[in-house]
């Protein structure tokens, strides 16, 4: 074999090497762009916290469903959630089951969702309709979803798309 030979094989398994790890860290960076996430408190109706409730995320577009139990403090997350409408549902025992409709989550937002549980039977259900807050009080990140209807209807200076990063508050005009 020639030194050439030798060389090429060398370079073939140093790229059979690292396409793993390539492979296995654009993954994660993929879902960070396309994802939301949920949080909030479950509570009763003097303000305490309802540990251990079963709370469950589902997109009414996909049917797509995640489940949670609240901790200690009532605290739920769902750290990772493909974008969509989502209807909450909040089950815990001694307590009528809650239901929040038209959840909308975006690209790259942390909404938050406070769920008061009534006392009651389970059979009872009460179900609130409305989108959940989107402040985030967990990141100082300041950030703007520009959907397909803004990026048509607005005027463009020089039709680039480029331009509507200055829609965003915050972001200096050059």
């Amino acid at each position: 074999m020639t030194n050439t030979d030798w060389a090429m094989r060398g370079r073939l398994i140093l790229v059979l090497m690292l396409l793993p790890v390539v492979l296995f860290w654009a993954v994660p960076v993929a879902a960070l762009y396309t994802t939301a996430s949920l949080s909030g408190t479950v509570l009763d109706p003097s303000g305490a916290a309802v540990p251990a409730a079963t709370v469950t995320g589902q997109n009414t577009g996909t049917g797509f469903t995640r489940t949670t139990k609240s901790g200690n403090s009532g605290d739920y997350l769902f750290p990772v959630l493909p974008v969509g409408e989502y209807t909450l549902t909040v089950v815990k025992s001694g307590f009528q089951t809650y239901t929040q409709n038209g959840i909308v989550l975006t690209v790259n937002r942390a909404a938050t969702q406070m769920v008061t549980l009534e006392l009651g039977r389970e059979t009872q259900e009460v179900t609130v309709n409305g989108n959940a807050s989107l402040v985030t009080t967990t990141s100082a990140a300041v950030g703007q979803l520009v959907n397909q209807k803004d990026a048509v209807d607005l005027p463009l200076n020089g039709r680039t798309t480029e331009t509507l990063v200055f829609l965003v508050p915050g972001v200096p005009s050059s």
